[in-house]
């Protein structure tokens, strides 16, 4: 028999496509045409993908079918066994893997949830293929877990092999300071893996149950206070009663998680002629700024070890708002500072921690943004965060980094909603590759230049001759002033028709900017970095009004300072002012850049008292530059 290859088995496995532009949508059509789509990557395995998307169903408030979510699932059970290639090393399962999500993507998902937990070993080379978000099951059952039982300290965990191996929901769970145990060796393998076997091959389900029953009594006597089920077959079988604490099914959190992003992402739709899936980055578009390369992603995680997580809340027509996370690296930050810097261009605004970087030239917490009246849960969030982490039991103090722009206009701002689970849902989302942007997370609410902002990022990357050296910058745009795009004037020729008022009077407002760089710079030259940023800023047509607080936030990953050392003098090498020139360009093309993907990315949205903001006019946008070229 002839081998099939990943394209041959590929067209196998669609079981449902929802296409929403080949939709007649005739007088007589019920509904609204979707501009979004859930997107389920499946067959890892079978039963299991049918059992999530049945939750989903069953959860979704609904009176007809209309009110359902549509959805897309590919259901590929070719992709190798996890389990195996996490034991062996062996790789070649990840382009199965990223096939299954770009296929999603291609089909036309605006959000994707995979019913496996071991594939989620791979989640960042499958997130880093595709620009649209990837729910991380993991991180959303661990979250879950402790939102629901917050004196917890000990989780049992019934999962394949491969999972735990992998340490997926140990070392998520050790990040909170909560032991994991998992069934001995004995039961993993003869009664674990045996009953996910057995339901795999369409086995008896009672002999299955009482297999997992055994396990969950091992991992009882272990001290587990609540059992993670942590495998998509095991609640196929698994029956809750058959133990004494409670337990999580990661399945229905995933169901649940998925209904929540999509309703959030469906609360961003809009009515702008440009369609959501149409909306691209600037350079998409073909519009190039200044003459360095981009990074990978042109974006802040071009630097190595960089991450951003997001935590977006929409709630009926009143809340508008997140947080922003952006991490310096995947150790312990506390124990292990990095140099940072700020540089202030007008103060009208807030920014917890930056007297003690100033005073003392290093960052000792990921930072944090947020809106104005939320600095105190993002302070509180940081320090939960913090004292948390394994090794800082003796930490008596914290120096979080807070910033803020005001979202009140669309926001609900009085009303407070972040709370500091958000935050630390924000940081542990946190990942590395492309980072959504325009209206998620702190950018949600806030307005730029009279039109929809955002979140924004955008990276560059010198030549090897000048060092290599990489710069990425991240920007939350809540500012005014008149919008200029490669010098032409964009906002000054739109005012003649389109949010005049807006853009002539609103200029107050605030920009946060934060810088990172692999380059080894110590604080004073961190500053002279962030001080060119603001040129960017000025690139684009800001004025850092009376109104605003326009503050950067510079950091460097290339050195780490040790929060306690044996030796008395710390010696670090730094770039020599001569070689600082390069950089000072990079930042400036990389604000500029991330500054107008906040506005190209963002999305028409309506909020509080019924204001509304519309998105950045794209096609009018490339027509004034087409003719000024």
């Amino acid at each position: 028999m002839k081998k099939m290859g990943i394209k041959t088995v590929i067209t196998v496995g669609i079981l449902f496509l929802l296409a929403p532009l080949q939709i007649p949508a005739g007088p007589n059509t019920p509904g609204v045409i979707p501009e979004r789509i859930l997107g389920i990557f499946g067959g890892m395995g079978p039963e299991a993908t049918a059992n999530l998307y049945q939750l989903i169903v069953q959860i979704t408030p609904a009176k007809k079918d209309q009110d359902h979510i549509p959805t897309l699932i590919f259901s590929f059970p070719q992709v190798p066994d996890r389990t195996t290639a996490i034991r062996s090393g062996d790789r070649s399962i990840v382009p199965y893997l990223v096939k299954g999500v770009r296929t999603l993507e291609a089909a036309g998902a605006s959000l994707i949830v995979i019913p496996c937990n071991t594939a989620h070993y791979y989640y960042d080379e499958m997130q880093q293929a595709v620009k649209i978000p990837i729910i991380h099951m993991i991180r959303e059952t661990v979250n879950e877990t402790l939102r629901l039982y917050p004196q917890v300290k000990t989780i049992g965990l019934l999962a394949t092999s491969g999972t735990i191996q992998s340490g997926l929901y140990e070392n998520e769970f050790r990040k909170k300071g909560i032991k994991t145990v998992k069934p001995s060796e004995n039961i993993q393998n003869d009664s674990v893996m045996k009953a996910i076997g057995l339901i795999k091959a369409g086995g008896d389900k009672k002999s299955c149950r009482d297999l997992l029953a055994q396990a969950g009594a091992d991992v009882y006597k272990q001290g587990a206070e609540v059992i993670v089920l942590g495998c998509t077959e095991i609640p196929l079988a698994f029956d809750p009663q058959s133990v004494r604490v409670p337990v999580i099914n990661a399945t229905r959190v995933l169901a649940e998680a998925a209904i929540r992003e999509y309703r959030s992402q469906e609360a961003h739709s809009t009515n702008s002629p440009l369609s959501d899936s149409q909306r691209k980055r600037l350079q998409d578009w073909g519009v190039t700024i200044g003459v360095l390369p981009t990074g990978k992603w042109n974006a802040i995680t071009d630097v190595p070890g960089v991450k951003v997580g997001h935590r977006t809340l929409i709630e009926g027509d009143r809340v508008r708002t997140g947080i922003t996370a952006i991490i310096p690296h995947g150790d312990n930050i506390f124990q292990h500072k990095v140099p940072a810097a700020i540089y202030v261009e007008n103060g009208f605004g807030k920014l917890t921690g930056s007297t003690q970087i100033e005073e003392l030239g290093n960052l000792e917490t990921p930072i944090v943004l947020t809106n104005t009246l939320s600095v105190g849960a993002g302070l509180e969030g940081l320090i939960e965060f913090t004292l948390q982490q394994p090794g800082n039991e003796q930490v008596r103090s914290v120096n979080g980094v807070v910033g803020e722009t005001n979202d009140g206009y669309l926001n609900d701002i009085q009303n407070r909603r972040v709370q500091i689970k958000d935050v630390l849902e924000a940081i542990s989302a946190a990942t590395s590759g492309p980072v959504t942007e325009g209206n998620v997370g702190a950018g949600t609410g806030t307005v730029c230049f009279g039109f929809k902002g955002g979140i924004g990022t955008a990276s560059r990357k010198l030549p090897d001759r000048l060092g290599g050296y990489t710069v990425g910058v991240l920007v939350q745009t809540n500012f005014g002033g008149i919008l200029q795009i490669k010098g032409v004037e964009a906002g000054k020729i739109l005012g003649q028709y389109y949010l005049k008022n807006e853009l002539e009077k609103n200029t107050d407002g605030s920009c946060m900017i934060v810088v990172a760089t692999d380059a080894p710079l110590l604080s004073r030259n961190l500053k002279r970095l962030g001080k060119r940023a603001i040129l960017g800023l000025g690139r684009t047509g800001g004025i850092a009004a009376n109104g605003s607080g326009d503050y950067v936030i510079s950091f460097s990953t290339a050195i780490r300072i040790p929060h306690q050392a044996d030796f008395k003098k710390d010696r670090y090498e730094e770039l020599r002012n001569d070689e600082t020139s390069q950089l000072f360009l990079a930042v400036i093309e990389a604000t500029e850049e991330a500054i107008l993907n906040s506005l190209f990315q963002a999305e028409t949205m309506s909020g509080v008292e019924g204001h509304r903001v519309e998105a950045l006019p794209v096609e009018c946008i490339l027509s004034i530059l087409r003719n000024k070229e």
